[in-house]
């Protein structure tokens, strides 16, 4: 009789130590499965060494083409070797080249590229824009085809010019009116009036020569227009941001507003946030705001509801690392230990180029040493949200090492690691499907060993009530 007491005493402690170990494994597996799917901030999606990519390019326009479930870049500048063939007339489709995408000196180009979740690929239309930088894109749902305005060709003349994008060909359009040849101005689809929404831009510059014609910059316009399709049409709003280029806009899905912010003028950089409601802007006076900044990258992240804001640079060609997230009312910014890069010494999460045109014939998106590691601060990058992986997507851009050829991708909520190479869609389905995988387990393991716990306890307690002579 003592022996059997002695073993189901034993039995009794084996069981509860195996119980409040499963116990002890759920909860840490739960635990770890919430922590990896809520993992935010910036990831390297690919670079030139695990997929293919455009070349480093800056200043280029790129956007999520909802009918062909694929992202669309076009244009910007590059390293290459200037084409001797030279426009002949306004639909010329070819003005600049790059040979081999090497060379020292900055060229526009006039390339199309795709993204379609796990690789880029450049397309060859039978037709195309001019190579341009400085131009913009925006989807219109309404016609379901990309529109492409303004820019500044490799002549250095700014562009009145409207294109469209149908998914595998471009077509200029010729509207009975236009807008005035600008660039840098900032397009966005405003789904409540089913228009194209265009602000500001930068006019014609005066004629210089040399790589410093780049920067030369006309008049900043203070102009809103909208296209429907087929058409341009100047609004004249009762209230409007002051003349400016650079700035960064998206549509805000859940305001069904479009969102402003930042940009330069003659009085230097712009803070501000304004909202266009469809037939008016109003100026947005948040509790918080990102610094002022211009050509920040921009986009809705319509998993989280929010608008995504990275980047950006001064005026005195210090590039801005930050990431602010804008929830219809007031702007966050999101820290992420992925989201640092700035140079060491630098403050207010900046760093400064050391040159105009690096002689570097590549770049990579590496923090320099003694910084931290994660994507570096830049400006002129394109974003666009990318449906099918639910995540924003950048491209490039301009930063302490020139132009870049990375690409990253923001996650609110994805269990993305940071610093992983695999593509979006890849790491959506795999990364998240193990989080989710690390919750369930979890949870069953809390709930058999709570159940083992719960039934040891009742036979307990009947075996003392009938030892004592209270249970039958």
């Amino acid at each position: 009789m003592a022996v059997k007491s002695k073993s189901l005493l034993l039995w009794r402690v084996v069981a509860v130590v195996l119980a409040l170990s499963s116990i002890f494994a759920g909860v840490l597996l739960a635990t770890a499965g919430v922590a990896f799917a809520s993992t935010t901030g910036w990831v390297r999606l690919c670079n030139s060494v695990s997929c293919k990519l455009p070349p480093a390019l800056s200043d280029t326009t790129m956007v999520y083409d909802a009918a062909t479930k694929q992202v669309v870049l076009f244009g910007g500048y590059g390293y290459g070797v200037q084409s001797t063939t030279t426009s002949t007339s306004s639909t010329s489709s070819t003005s600049s080249s790059v040979i081999n995408g090497t060379g020292t000196k900055s060229v526009v180009l006039g390339q199309t590229w795709i993204w379609n979740g796990s690789t880029w690929t450049q397309a060859h239309p039978a037709k195309s824009p001019p190579a341009l930088a400085d131009v913009s894109l925006a989807y219109d749902a309404s016609s379901r085809q990309v529109v492409l305005f303004g820019g500044r060709n490799a002549q250095n003349k700014v562009m009145a010019q409207t294109w469209t994008w149908n998914g595998s060909t471009w077509t200029q359009a010729h509207p009975a009116k236009s807008p005035p040849a600008l660039a840098d101005v900032s397009l966005a689809y405003d789904a409540s009036s089913r228009q194209v929404v265009l602000f500001g831009g930068y006019g014609q510059s005066v004629s210089v020569s040399g790589d410093l014609a780049s920067l030369m910059t006309g008049p900043p316009s203070g102009q809103t227009w909208t296209w429907n399709g087929s058409t341009w049409t100047q609004a004249h709003p009762a209230k409007s941001p002051p003349p400016l280029f650079g700035g960064s806009t998206a549509y805000d899905t859940v305001t069904r507003q479009v969102v402003l912010f930042g940009g330069i003028n003659n009085n230097g950089l712009i803070g501000n946030t304004w909202i266009w409601n469809g037939s008016t802007w109003a100026q947005a006076h948040p509790a918080k705001s990102p610094p002022a900044r211009m050509d920040a990258s921009m986009a809705y992240d319509a998993s989280s509801r929010q608008v995504v804001l990275f980047g950006g640079s001064t005026y005195g060609g210090s590039f801005l690392n930050d990431t602010w997230t804008w929830n219809g009312s007031t702007w966050t910014q999101q820290s992420s230990a992925s989201t640092s890069g700035a140079a060491s010494g630098a403050s207010g999460g900046s760093v400064t180029s050391p040159t105009l045109f690096p002689s570097s014939t590549s770049s990579t998106s590496s923090a320099p040493s003694g910084t931290s590691p994660g994507i570096v601060g830049r400006s002129y990058a394109p974003a666009a949200y990318y449906a099918p992986a639910r995540r924003v997507v950048l491209f490039g851009g301009y930063a302490y090492v020139g132009y870049d050829s990375g690409m990253w991708g923001y996650s609110f909520s994805s269990a993305h690691p940071a610093g992983a190479l695999e593509p979006a869609a890849k790491q959506s389905s795999s990364v998240s499907g193990k989080s989710t995988w690390n919750v369930v387990i979890g949870a069953v393991l809390i709930a058999l060993a709570s159940a083992g716990l719960v039934a040891v306890s009742a036979l307990w307690i009947i075996r003392r009530r009938r030892a004592s002579g209270m249970v039958a």
